[in-house]
């Protein structure tokens, strides 16, 4: 089998894939512009610089390099350049295939869900509209996966888990923007398993890769309070009337398509975050 090669492998998602593939036996190459994006904090890999991506024409190659948030502003503009021309790069580098690291944040926020792959894209934030534009570049040929909320240990402190979490350790109330906003939130070591049955698979298009499941705010606070050990917690919501938000997938496609499914579920994910972060 050639050797799969992984942008991105020093991040969140990147050191678990790592891991993942060699499990599988495979040859991985982690591509990065530094020694740290080489591959620095994921299992010892062969490095190389994105530049010469086209060294390894005929290979498979998994894209999660790029910008993980994009503020709606002038200011990220360079970001949003910088991602699109490095697609390109990889796109142009003779890869056999390509899967794409996508987001749900390029559906319909509005909709209640679950989206399937053929749900009109309408994202709400600079970042949806990126990770849609990205996804351009590799459609049809290649494969694009739609990844849902990540969460898991050693996730990046800018997230709902770690606001939550750092609130409950101090006080006795949760200051929140609503209870009301759902998602499907996927453990990072299921998020990997997707990836890494789509890199040795033959398989095009889009993928959902998701629970199928819609967690609200509320449901979150109280399994985290209740998992900290918090007898109990109130909440004070900054928007009590929100828009209606929810990003649910259905993953029923990717299912079919490679017998994956997610196995952690939430509360057990949420413990494991819980004991890491102690």
């Amino acid at each position: 089998m050639p050797p799969v090669v992984v942008t991105g492998a020093s991040g969140f998602l990147g050191r678990e894939l790592v891991r993942a593939l060699q499990t599988r036996g495979c040859e991985v190459v982690a591509a990065g512009r530094s020694a740290a994006a080489r591959g620095a904090g994921c299992p010892p890999v062969r490095g190389v610089n994105i530049e010469e991506l086209s060294r390894f024409a005929g290979a498979v190659c998994v894209h999660l390099a790029g910008a993980n948030a994009l503020a709606d502003d002038a200011a990220a503009r360079r970001e949003r350049e910088d991602a699109l021309r490095l697609a390109a790069g990889v796109r142009e580098a003779g890869f056999a295939r390509i899967i794409f690291a996508s987001s749900a944040a390029v559906y319909d926020e509005a909709f209640p869900g679950p989206h399937t792959e053929l749900s009109v894209p309408k994202p709400a934030s600079a970042y949806g509209r990126l990770k849609l534009d990205l996804e351009s570049l590799f459609l049809p040929r290649h494969a694009v996966a739609r990844i849902s909320n990540l969460y898991g240990p050693g996730m990046s402190p800018a997230n709902v888990f770690s606001h939550i979490m750092g609130q409950l350790r101090v006080a006795d109330e949760v200051v929140v923007r609503n209870l009301t906003s759902a998602r499907d939130y996927l453990f990072v070591g299921d998020a990997v398993e997707a990836l890494a049955a789509l890199a040795l698979s033959q398989e095009t298009g889009v993928f959902n890769v998701s629970t199928g499941r819609a967690t609200r705010v509320s449901e979150l606070l109280d399994m985290l309070a209740r998992l900290m050990g918090r007898a109990r917690c109130s909440a004070r919501v900054l928007h009590p009337y929100p828009p209606p938000s929810s990003l649910v997938l259905d993953p029923s496609r990717l299912e079919r398509a490679t017998g994956w499914r997610h196995r952690v579920r939430l509360e057990m994910g949420l413990k494991l975050l819980v004991e890491a972060m102690r």
